[in-house]
């Protein structure tokens, strides 16, 4: 794995798989906060954005309110299985002190294995 800023994240190709991290750039170098979010997969660059999604699929809703009705009828009604999605997605927060971890083929492929295990 590696870290890298925001302005070479956006040169990297679709299918990266990365976190980004609650991390920033700072003037002394960077501030360390430990806090990696979501195992994504990148898609699309824009010139300042970018399009990814989460590799772990998400209750399907149409809003906000019918994804939290759903979350609390699992909660009440265990064992019941409901449809899950899997969405791109833009990022839009053009924070230029971002930095991210990204995995190389051999890192992705333990994970693939390892995925494996739960089918």
């Amino acid at each position: 794995m590696k870290l890298v800023d925001r302005k070479t994240f956006l040169e990297l190709p679709e299918g990266t798989i990365y976190y980004q991290t609650q991390s920033k750039l700072t003037a002394n170098g960077y501030s360390f906060l430990g806090d990696f979010g979501e195992l994504c997969i990148k898609n699309e660059s824009w010139s300042d954005d970018w399009i990814y999604a989460p590799i772990h699929p998400d209750l399907k809703a149409n809003d906000s309110e019918e994804y939290l009705e759903k979350w609390d009828y699992m909660l009440h009604h265990q064992n019941t299985e409901l449809e899950s999605q899997t969405d791109f997605q833009r990022d839009g927060f053009y924070e230029e002190d971002q930095l991210f971890i990204i995995f190389n083929k051999q890192e992705i492929q333990s994970m693939i294995n390892l995925l494996k295990k739960g089918l």
